[in-house]
Protein backbone atom coordinates (compact mmCIF):
# COMPACT_ATOMS: atom_id res chain seq x y z
CA UNK A 1 0.00 0.00 0.00
CA UNK A 2 1.44 3.34 -0.99
CA UNK A 3 2.72 5.41 1.92
CA UNK A 4 1.66 8.77 0.48
CA UNK A 5 -1.94 7.60 0.03
CA UNK A 6 -2.27 6.62 3.65
CA UNK A 7 -0.50 9.71 4.90
CA UNK A 8 -3.27 11.76 3.25
CA UNK A 9 -6.10 9.54 4.45
CA UNK A 10 -5.03 8.74 7.97
CA UNK A 11 -2.30 11.16 9.02
CA UNK A 12 -4.43 12.55 11.84
CA UNK A 13 -5.94 9.22 12.85
CA UNK A 14 -5.42 7.40 16.11
CA UNK A 15 -3.95 4.52 14.16
CA UNK A 16 -2.70 3.90 10.64
CA UNK A 17 -2.49 1.08 8.10
CA UNK A 18 0.61 1.25 5.93
CA UNK A 19 1.11 -1.99 4.02
CA UNK A 20 -0.20 -5.62 3.75
CA UNK A 21 0.75 -9.36 3.95
CA UNK A 22 -0.11 -13.04 3.47
CA UNK A 23 1.15 -16.57 3.21
CA UNK A 24 4.39 -16.05 5.15
CA UNK A 25 5.07 -17.91 8.38
CA UNK A 26 5.67 -15.46 11.25
CA UNK A 27 9.19 -15.29 12.65
CA UNK A 28 9.87 -16.07 16.31
CA UNK A 29 10.86 -12.47 16.98
CA UNK A 30 9.32 -11.00 20.11
CA UNK A 31 9.68 -7.40 19.04
CA UNK A 32 11.64 -4.47 20.32
CA UNK A 33 11.59 -2.15 23.32
CA UNK A 34 11.92 1.28 21.69
CA UNK A 35 11.34 3.35 24.80
CA UNK A 36 14.85 3.27 26.23
CA UNK A 37 13.23 2.50 29.56
CA UNK A 38 14.86 -0.90 29.91
CA UNK A 39 13.29 -4.15 31.03
CA UNK A 40 14.03 -4.20 34.73
CA UNK A 41 10.97 -4.54 36.94
CA UNK A 42 12.85 -3.57 40.11
CA UNK A 43 12.57 0.19 39.62
CA UNK A 44 8.92 0.84 38.93
CA UNK A 45 8.43 4.55 38.30
CA UNK A 46 5.55 6.64 39.53
CA UNK A 47 4.12 6.44 36.03
CA UNK A 48 4.16 2.66 36.16
CA UNK A 49 2.40 2.39 39.55
CA UNK A 50 -0.32 4.85 40.46
CA UNK A 51 -2.42 2.77 42.84
CA UNK A 52 -3.26 5.77 45.00
CA UNK A 53 -4.74 7.57 42.00
CA UNK A 54 -7.06 4.81 40.86
CA UNK A 55 -4.91 3.20 38.20
CA UNK A 56 -1.84 0.99 37.89
CA UNK A 57 0.17 0.65 34.67
CA UNK A 58 1.80 -2.75 34.16
CA UNK A 59 5.61 -2.49 33.98
CA UNK A 60 7.03 -3.48 30.60
CA UNK A 61 8.21 -6.99 31.62
CA UNK A 62 5.12 -7.77 33.69
CA UNK A 63 2.99 -10.71 32.55
CA UNK A 64 -0.75 -9.96 32.59
CA UNK A 65 -3.13 -12.79 31.68
CA UNK A 66 -0.23 -14.74 30.18
CA UNK A 67 1.36 -11.97 28.08
CA UNK A 68 3.48 -8.84 28.41
CA UNK A 69 2.29 -5.54 26.97
CA UNK A 70 4.42 -6.16 23.86
CA UNK A 71 2.81 -9.57 23.39
CA UNK A 72 -0.70 -8.12 23.77
CA UNK A 73 -0.20 -5.63 20.91
CA UNK A 74 -0.64 -8.26 18.15
CA UNK A 75 -3.83 -9.35 19.92
CA UNK A 76 -5.12 -5.78 19.76
CA UNK A 77 -4.53 -5.68 15.99
CA UNK A 78 -5.91 -9.18 15.43
CA UNK A 79 -9.09 -8.11 17.20
CA UNK A 80 -9.47 -4.88 15.19
CA UNK A 81 -8.72 -6.53 11.85
CA UNK A 82 -11.08 -9.48 12.46
CA UNK A 83 -14.23 -7.39 12.92
CA UNK A 84 -16.53 -6.92 9.87
CA UNK A 85 -16.65 -3.36 8.57
CA UNK A 86 -20.29 -2.76 9.48
CA UNK A 87 -19.74 -3.60 13.16
CA UNK A 88 -16.05 -2.70 13.46
CA UNK A 89 -15.65 -0.28 16.40
CA UNK A 90 -12.64 1.28 14.68
CA UNK A 91 -14.78 2.38 11.72
CA UNK A 92 -18.10 3.07 13.49
CA UNK A 93 -18.34 5.47 16.40
CA UNK A 94 -21.78 4.10 17.31
CA UNK A 95 -20.56 0.51 17.76
CA UNK A 96 -20.11 -0.65 21.34
CA UNK A 97 -16.48 -0.91 22.46
CA UNK A 98 -17.03 -4.46 23.70
CA UNK A 99 -18.24 -5.94 20.40
CA UNK A 100 -16.37 -9.16 19.69
CA UNK A 101 -14.51 -9.10 23.02
CA UNK A 102 -14.50 -11.81 25.66
CA UNK A 103 -10.85 -12.16 26.68
CA UNK A 104 -9.01 -11.39 29.94
CA UNK A 105 -7.77 -8.00 28.67
CA UNK A 106 -10.08 -5.30 27.27
CA UNK A 107 -8.66 -4.18 23.92
CA UNK A 108 -9.76 -0.55 23.85
CA UNK A 109 -10.75 0.29 20.26
CA UNK A 110 -9.98 3.70 18.82
CA UNK A 111 -12.05 5.46 16.14
CA UNK A 112 -10.53 6.15 12.74
CA UNK A 113 -10.41 9.92 12.22
CA UNK A 114 -8.77 13.20 13.23
CA UNK A 115 -9.98 13.08 16.83
CA UNK A 116 -12.81 11.65 18.88
CA UNK A 117 -14.47 11.15 22.24
CA UNK A 118 -15.66 7.62 22.99
CA UNK A 119 -17.47 6.20 26.01
CA UNK A 120 -16.87 2.56 27.00
CA UNK A 121 -17.88 0.26 29.82
CA UNK A 122 -15.13 -2.02 31.11
CA UNK A 123 -15.90 -5.33 32.86
CA UNK A 124 -14.85 -5.64 36.49
CA UNK A 125 -11.32 -6.87 37.20
CA UNK A 126 -10.29 -6.50 33.53
CA UNK A 127 -7.04 -4.74 32.52
CA UNK A 128 -7.26 -2.35 29.56
CA UNK A 129 -4.86 -2.13 26.61
CA UNK A 130 -4.89 1.49 25.40
CA UNK A 131 -2.99 2.88 22.41
CA UNK A 132 -2.12 6.55 21.90
CA UNK A 133 -1.27 5.78 18.24
CA UNK A 134 -0.25 2.68 16.32
CA UNK A 135 0.84 1.94 12.78
CA UNK A 136 0.10 -1.48 11.25
CA UNK A 137 2.30 -2.44 8.30
CA UNK A 138 1.09 -5.61 6.55
CA UNK A 139 2.23 -7.59 3.51
CA UNK A 140 1.91 -8.13 0.58
CA UNK A 141 0.09 -5.29 -1.16
CA UNK A 142 -1.31 -5.21 -4.69
CA UNK A 143 1.49 -2.79 -5.53
CA UNK A 144 4.28 -5.05 -6.89
CA UNK A 145 6.97 -2.58 -5.76
CA UNK A 146 6.04 -3.05 -2.10
CA UNK A 147 8.87 -5.51 -1.42
CA UNK A 148 11.93 -5.80 0.84
CA UNK A 149 15.18 -4.52 -0.58
CA UNK A 150 17.81 -7.11 -1.60
CA UNK A 151 19.26 -8.63 1.55
CA UNK A 152 16.48 -7.20 3.76
CA UNK A 153 14.15 -9.55 5.62
CA UNK A 154 10.40 -9.07 5.42
CA UNK A 155 10.30 -8.25 9.12
CA UNK A 156 13.01 -5.61 8.75
CA UNK A 157 11.19 -4.10 5.75
CA UNK A 158 7.83 -3.83 7.52
CA UNK A 159 9.39 -2.57 10.76
CA UNK A 160 11.33 0.11 8.91
CA UNK A 161 8.19 1.50 7.30
CA UNK A 162 6.13 1.40 10.49
CA UNK A 163 8.75 3.07 12.63
CA UNK A 164 9.54 5.72 10.01
CA UNK A 165 5.91 6.88 9.97
CA UNK A 166 5.60 7.11 13.73
CA UNK A 167 8.98 8.84 14.04
CA UNK A 168 7.46 11.81 12.23
CA UNK A 169 4.83 12.44 14.91
CA UNK A 170 5.57 15.20 17.43
CA UNK A 171 4.26 16.72 20.66
CA UNK A 172 2.68 13.49 21.85
CA UNK A 173 0.91 13.67 25.19
CA UNK A 174 -1.10 11.20 27.27
CA UNK A 175 -2.88 11.33 30.61
CA UNK A 176 -5.08 9.23 32.87
CA UNK A 177 -7.51 11.15 35.06
CA UNK A 178 -5.39 14.27 34.63
CA UNK A 179 -2.10 12.57 35.57
CA UNK A 180 0.39 13.08 32.74
CA UNK A 181 2.32 10.10 31.38
CA UNK A 182 5.62 10.18 29.51
CA UNK A 183 4.76 8.66 26.11
CA UNK A 184 8.40 7.80 25.46
CA UNK A 185 8.16 5.08 28.10
CA UNK A 186 5.40 3.25 26.26
CA UNK A 187 6.51 2.90 22.65
CA UNK A 188 6.82 -0.62 21.24
CA UNK A 189 7.80 -2.26 17.95
CA UNK A 190 6.51 -5.79 17.48
CA UNK A 191 8.11 -8.63 15.60
CA UNK A 192 6.41 -10.24 12.62
CA UNK A 193 3.02 -11.67 13.61
CA UNK A 194 0.14 -13.35 11.81
CA UNK A 195 -3.44 -12.09 11.53
CA UNK A 196 -6.55 -12.76 9.48
CA UNK A 197 -8.49 -9.70 8.36
CA UNK A 198 -12.21 -9.71 7.64
CA UNK A 199 -12.71 -9.48 3.84
CA UNK A 200 -15.10 -6.54 4.22
CA UNK A 201 -12.15 -4.39 5.34
CA UNK A 202 -10.54 -4.61 1.90
CA UNK A 203 -12.83 -1.95 0.44
CA UNK A 204 -13.35 0.07 3.61
CA UNK A 205 -10.06 0.21 5.49
CA UNK A 206 -7.12 -1.79 4.12
CA UNK A 207 -6.99 -2.75 0.43
CA UNK A 208 -4.42 -5.44 1.17
CA UNK A 209 -6.70 -7.60 3.32
CA UNK A 210 -7.28 -10.98 1.69
CA UNK A 211 -9.45 -12.71 4.27
CA UNK A 212 -6.75 -15.35 4.74
CA UNK A 213 -3.80 -15.51 7.13
CA UNK A 214 -1.31 -12.69 6.56
CA UNK A 215 1.58 -11.12 8.45
CA UNK A 216 2.35 -7.67 9.81
CA UNK A 217 4.51 -5.55 12.10
CA UNK A 218 3.09 -2.85 14.37
CA UNK A 219 4.77 0.17 15.89
CA UNK A 220 3.14 2.44 18.43
CA UNK A 221 2.47 3.57 21.96
CA UNK A 222 0.56 1.20 24.25
CA UNK A 223 -0.32 1.12 27.94
CA UNK A 224 -1.67 -1.93 29.77
CA UNK A 225 -3.49 -0.47 32.75
CA UNK A 226 -5.68 -1.65 35.62
CA UNK A 227 -8.35 0.89 36.58
CA UNK A 228 -10.29 1.06 39.84
CA UNK A 229 -14.09 0.75 39.66
CA UNK A 230 -15.78 3.97 38.66
CA UNK A 231 -15.20 6.60 35.99
CA UNK A 232 -11.90 7.42 34.29
CA UNK A 233 -10.77 9.75 31.51
CA UNK A 234 -7.94 8.75 29.16
CA UNK A 235 -6.64 11.43 26.78
CA UNK A 236 -3.89 11.32 24.16
CA UNK A 237 -2.79 13.73 21.45
CA UNK A 238 -0.06 14.32 18.90
CA UNK A 239 0.80 16.51 15.92
CA UNK A 240 1.18 14.65 12.63
CA UNK A 241 3.70 15.31 9.86
CA UNK A 242 1.36 17.85 8.27
CA UNK A 243 1.11 19.86 11.43
CA UNK A 244 -2.42 18.76 12.39
CA UNK A 245 -3.30 18.11 16.01
CA UNK A 246 -5.35 15.03 16.83
CA UNK A 247 -6.91 14.49 20.26
CA UNK A 248 -8.48 11.20 21.39
CA UNK A 249 -10.54 11.01 24.58
CA UNK A 250 -11.93 7.88 26.24
CA UNK A 251 -14.55 8.16 28.96
CA UNK A 252 -14.44 4.80 30.70
CA UNK A 253 -16.81 3.37 33.28
CA UNK A 254 -15.25 0.42 35.07
CA UNK A 255 -17.65 -2.01 36.70
CA UNK A 256 -17.10 -3.33 40.19
CA UNK A 257 -17.33 -2.10 43.76
CA UNK A 258 -14.96 0.36 45.48
CA UNK A 259 -12.22 -1.58 47.21
CA UNK A 260 -12.19 -4.38 44.64
CA UNK A 261 -8.71 -5.57 43.74
CA UNK A 262 -7.50 -4.12 40.49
Amino acid sequence: MRFDRFEVLFATAALVILGCGGGVAPSPSTGTDTSGAGASSSGRSQQEREDGRGFAIAPRPAVVAGKTTLQWIPEWWRYVMSQPADVNPLLNASVDCSVGQSGPVFLLPTIQGPGFTRSCTIPAHTPVLWTFQSLFNDYPCPDPTFQPAPGQTLEEFLAEGAKAFDDRLTNMTASIDGTALDPNRYRYLTGLFSFTGDPSLTATFDSCVTGTQQVAVADGWFVLVRLSPGDHTLVSSYVNSRGHLGVATFLLHVLGEPGDDR
